[in-house]
């Protein structure tokens, strides 16, 4: 299992950047771990985080929680 403040920091990455391509790269990951890895911090935490669309990704209510 990944680190508890590994997600934290790819969560955060994501939230700042908006796209999970530029996140990989600050974060030095493939996109696809990146998003393994908020696909686990959210299923951790019981709800998405995330609004997803074609121009990238948002935090929703309960990411800005």
């Amino acid at each position: 299992m990944i680190r508890r403040f590994a997600l934290l920091q790819t969560f955060v990455a994501v939230a700042r950047a908006g796209k999970m391509k530029q996140a990989a790269h600050e974060l030095s990951l493939t996109p696809g771990a990146v998003s393994q890895r908020i696909r686990q911090l959210e299923e951790t935490a019981g709800h998405r985080l995330f609004l997803r669309n074609r121009s990238g990704i948002e935090l929703n209510a309960a990411g800005e929680a």
